[in-house]
C-alpha cells in the first residue's frame, strides 16, 4: 500500500482525440512554487472545506480567523504518497456564519507565509452566478494564467470543475505514459502546483467531478485498473463535505441545493460500462441512477444535470451518453419525463463551446444542453465541420472558453437565466437569455 495515512482519514472528460496507449512513467517532479496551492472545496451557508498542498517535511501552524476572533482549527485530514515530497491537507469547517468572510493563515516559525480569504454562501443567495470550467491542461502555462485571471474577474458565487481538471495521461516527449497510482498522484500534485486557480487570494467555493483524463486514462470505464486509487486521490484533492445542502453520491458524484437550484454532479466513469450499445449498458450505473432519481422525486425547482461528457451526442463519434449507451440514455430520459421535473444539461469534454436546444419530444418540454470546454487545453479549429449538430443553436471550435450562467428566476415549473460563453482574453463568444418551462 503506497499511501501513508498521516491522520485518521475517514467535488472535462476532454477528448484527447487519440487511441489508448500504454507507457512508462516519468520520474516524479518536485516543484517549488512561490505560493502554496489552496482550494476552497464544496461550500454552503455554514460549512466549507479548505484544501492545501504542502511539503511533507514542513510543520506548519494553521489558523482560521473571523475579524479579530481566532476559530478553533479542526483536526486536519492528510494524505501523502510514498516517494513524493508533498502531501494534501484538508480542513472541514462547520458552524460558520452565512455570507461571512474568513481568513485562512499558514505560519512557519511564527511567520505568516500564506493568507487567503474565503466566504460561505449568503443565507439569502437563491440565484447564484455560476462559472462552468472543464479541460484544464497544466502544460498551457501562459494561457492558464490569463484564463484564471479572467474567471476571477467575473466574481462567480460558485465554480464547477466538471472534468479533466487534471490530465493524468498527458503525453511526455510525444508519448503517453503508463498509468499507475504513482503517476495519478504525481499529475494531481503537478497540476495543483501549477495552476493559478490555486493561487487566488480570494478563494471561490468549488464543486468538482471528473471525466476520463482525471479518472486516469483516455475513454476509461469501470474496468480501469486503478479506479479505486484514483477515486481516493480525487476525493482528497477536490473534497466534498456533507451538510444540510450538500450530499455525496456514489463514486465521486455529489449534490448541492441552493434555493430552487438543484446541482447534480454525475460520475461518468466509475460505473460506466463498455460502449457496446447493448440493452444492459450503463453510463452512470444502477446505484448512481437510483440516487439521482431519489433526489429528483424529493426536490423541487430546476435540476442542473452536470457530467464530464455530453448527454446528447449521437451526432458525433466522440464520447457521449447518447452515443455510447443509447438504450440506457432512452431509459434515463423517459424516467425524467415521468417525473415532471425541470432539467438543464451541462457538459464538457468536446473542446468546443456549444448550446443545444433539446426538443419537446425527448422530455415533454423544451430544454437545453450547454457544453463548456476547455478553459486551457489544445483546441481543434475546424473540428465542427466534420460533426454538424442538428440540435445546436450555437457552437464554436478552436478557442479556449468557459461558461457563465446567471439564473434570474427559478420556480417549480419555470426557470429563466442569462448565459455567456467567454473566450480567450475575455472575448464574449455568445450570450443569450434562456427559458425552461415545464
Amino acid at each position: 500500500m503506497h499511501y501513508i495515512l498521516l491522520f485518521a482519514f475517514l467535488l472535462i472528460s476532454c477528448q484527447s482525440f487519440e487511441k489508448k496507449q500504454e507507457l512508462t512513467p516519468p520520474p516524479p517532479a518536485e516543484l517549488n512554487p512561490q505560493q502554496l496551492p489552496i482550494l476552497q472545496g464544496a461550500t454552503d451557508q455554514t460549512s466549507t472545506v479548505i484544501s492545501v498542498l504542502v511539503p511533507k517535511a514542513k510543520i506548519y501552524n494553521y489558523s482560521f480567523h473571523l475579524d479579530k476572533t481566532v476559530l478553533r482549527t479542526p483536526d486536519p485530514e492528510e494524505l501523502a504518497f510514498e516517494g513524493f515530497a508533498w502531501k494534501i491537507v484538508n480542513f472541514k469547517l462547520d458552524g460558520l456564519y452565512s455570507g461571512a468572510t474568513y481568513i485562512f493563515r499558514i505560519n512557519d516559525n511564527n511567520k505568516i507565509i500564506e493568507e487567503r480569504r474565503f466566504k460561505t454562501l449568503p443565507k439569502d443567495l437563491k440565484l447564484p452566478k455560476v462559472a462552468v470550467i472543464s479541460c484544464t491542461d497544466d502544460s498551457y502555462d501562459e494561457l492558464q494564467k490569463k484564463q484564471w485571471e479572467l474567471v476571477e474577474k467575473q466574481k462567480p458565487d460558485m465554480l464547477f470543475l466538471i472534468g479533466d481538471n487534471v490530465y493524468v495521461d498527458l503525453k511526455k516527449n510525444g508519448q503517453p505514459p503508463l498509468v499507475n497510482e504513482q503517476l495519478i498522484w504525481q499529475r494531481y500534485q503537478e497540476t495543483r502546483l501549477h495552476l493559478d486557480l490555486y493561487k487566488m487570494k480570494n478563494l471561490i467555493p468549488t464543486f468538482s467531478t471528473w471525466d476520463d483524463h482525471d479518472y486516469g486514462s483516455n475513454n476509461a470505464d469501470r474496468n480501469f485498473a486503478y479506479k479505486n486509487q484514483s477515486k481516493r486521490i480525487f476525493e482528497n484533492f477536490f473534497p466534498t463535505k456533507e451538510s444540510v445542502n450538500i450530499e455525496r453520491g456514489p463514486g465521486v458524484s455529489s449534490f448541492v441545493q441552493i434555493g430552487k437550484n438543484n446541482f447534480v454532479l454525475f460520475d461518468d466513469r466509475y460505473f460506466r460500462s463498455e460502449s457496446n450499445k447493448t440493452p444492459g449498458d450503463t453510463h452512470f450505473g444502477a446505484e448512481q441512477e437510483q440516487w439521482f432519481f431519489s433526489l429528483l422525486k424529493k426536490k423541487k425547482g430546476l435540476f442542473w444535470l452536470i457530467s464530464g461528457d455530453q448527454f446528447f451526442g449521437g451526432h458525433h463519434t466522440f464520447e457521449s451518453y447518447q452515443g455510447n449507451h443509447p438504450k440506457s440514455f432512452e431509459h434515463f430520459l423517459q424516467k425524467i419525463k415521468q417525473s415532471k421535473k425541470m432539467v438543464l444539461f451541462i457538459s464538457g469534454d468536446r473542446h468546443i463551446a456549444e448550446l443545444m436546444r433539446i426538443p419537446k419530444k425527448y422530455l415533454g418540454f423544451t430544454t437545453y444542453e450547454l457544453t463548456s470546454s476547455g478553459l486551457h487545453a489544445h483546441m481543434y479549429p475546424g473540428s465542427l465541420k466534420d460533426t454538424p449538430n442538428p440540435l445546436a443553436i450555437y457552437n464554436k471550435d478552436g478557442e479556449a472558453n468557459f461558461l457563465l450562467v446567471q439564473p434570474h428566476n427559478i420556480s417549480n415549473r419555470q426557470a429563466t437565466m442569462g448565459i455567456q460563453f467567454l473566450g480567450a482574453n475575455g472575448r464574449r463568444l455568445y450570450s443569450s437569455e434562456l427559458e425552461v418551462r415545464r
